[in-house]
């Protein structure tokens, strides 16, 4: 059971990354990729409020997130 849940997991992860992988691959993804890490993993994560502070960092999440999907297959 455990092994079948496994395998499950690892089968939804590369379906994503493939996905991740088809739109970054590209020059202009790469270029989108790139605008992306501008704007969300900022040197200074810390906002005015506590909200802001959380809201820098759950979007640095998201870019770290795709970047991981993006590596995969070189992880293997």
């Amino acid at each position: 059971m455990d092994d079948e849940i496994e395998h499950e997991g690892l089968t939804n992860i590369r379906r994503k990354a493939g996905a991740v992988r088809a739109l970054f691959a590209t020059d202009e993804g790469r270029k989108v990729l790139d605008i992306l890490g501008e704007e969300c993993d900022t040197d200074e994560l810390r906002g005015g409020t506590v909200e802001e502070t959380y809201f820098n960092l759950g979007r640095r999440d998201v870019l770290v997130y795709l970047k991981q999907l993006f590596e995969v297959d070189y992880l293997d």
